[in-house]
C-alpha cells in the first residue's frame, strides 16, 4: 500500500516472480525492515491478506497454458483488524477465484501468532489442504519453514512431462538429468521413463521420479535423434 493507508496492494509487482529475481526480493525485503524505508509495514494495514491475494491473483503467468501453477500464501499473523474488520471473505473470494482456474493456494503459518481457523480455511478452499489435522503447514523457525517448502515441492513436482511433438522415431529417444545423467527407458514402469500411450509425453518411475520430486533435479533434456543432451 504506497499511496495512502486504504488497505491496497496498489501499483504493479515490484519484483516479478521468476528464475534470477531472487536477490532482488532478498533486498527488497530486508530493506523494508528499516522505519524509514518506504514499505516499511505500519498502520493501519499490517496484514492485509486478502488485498494481497487479490492482487497475486492477477499475475500473467498464472495464466500460461503450458504448465501447472500454484500461488503459496505464507503469513505470520492474521488479516489485521483495521482491514474490513478482519473479515476473510475477500481473501476467500481471492482463492476460491484461483482455484477456479485450476491454481491451488497453499498456505504457510509461520509463528505463532497466526489464526489457525482462517489458514485451514484458505487451504480447504485453495485445493491444497494437508491430510490429517492441520490443513496448512506450520512452521515456527527458518529450518520448519524450509521444511514446509520443500514438503510443498515435492507433492507438486510433476513426474510427466509433456514433449513439443511426437518423436519421429522412438526408438531414437534419450533422457538426460542436468546435462550429464543418462536415463534408461524402462517399459516396465518400474525404474526409468516411458512414453505414455500418446506417446508426446513421457513419465519418470521409481528412482528418477523420486529424484524430481526431491529437488535434485535442476535440468530435464529429452533428446529427439541425437544420444547427447544440447548443453545451454
Amino acid at each position: 500500500d504506497t499511496s495512502g493507508n486504504e488497505c491496497r496492494q496498489d501499483g504493479p509487482f515490484p519484483i516479478p516472480v521468476g528464475p534470477g529475481n531472487a536477490p532482488a526480493l532478498r533486498s527488497l525485503l530486508t530493506g523494508a525492515l528499516a522505519t524509514t524505508d518506504a514499505l516499511y509495514p505500519q498502520g493501519p494495514c499490517v496484514t492485509n491478506i486478502d488485498t494481497g491475494m487479490e492482487q497475486a491473483a492477477t499475475d500473467p503467468a498464472l495464466a500460461d497454458p503450458g504448465r501447472s501453477s500454484y500461488v503459496l500464501l505464507v503469513t505470520d499473523g492474521r488479516q489485521s483488524t483495521s482491514c474490513r474488520s478482519g473479515s476473510d471473505a475477500r481473501t476467500f473470494a481471492a482463492i476460491e477465484g484461483l482455484a477456479a482456474r485450476g491454481v491451488r493456494t497453499f498456505v504457510v503459518g509461520f509463528g505463532s501468532e497466526v489464526d489457525p481457523g482462517a489458514l485451514g480455511e484458505f487451504a480447504r478452499r485453495g485445493g491444497a489442504a494437508r491430510a490429517g489435522g492441520t490443513p496448512y503447514y506450520q512452521a515456527d523457525d527458518a529450518a520448519g519453514l524450509s521444511s514446509a517448502f520443500d514438503e510443498i515441492v515435492s507433492g507438486v513436482v510433476s513426474c510427466t512431462f509433456r514433449l513439443a511433438s511426437v518423436p519421429v522415431d522412438p526408438e531414437a529417444v534419450w533422457v538426460f538429468f542436468d546435462d550429464t545423467t543418462s536415463v534408461p527407458r524402462d517399459a516396465s514402469r518400474t525404474d526409468g521413463w516411458d512414453y505414455a500411450p500418446d506417446a508426446q509425453s513421457i513419465t519418470f518411475f521409481g528412482g528418477p521420479c523420486e529424484a524430481l520430486r526431491g529437488g535434485t533435479v535442476r535440468d530435464v533434456d529429452v533428446v529427439f535423434g541425437c544420444p547427447a543432451p544440447i548443453l545451454e
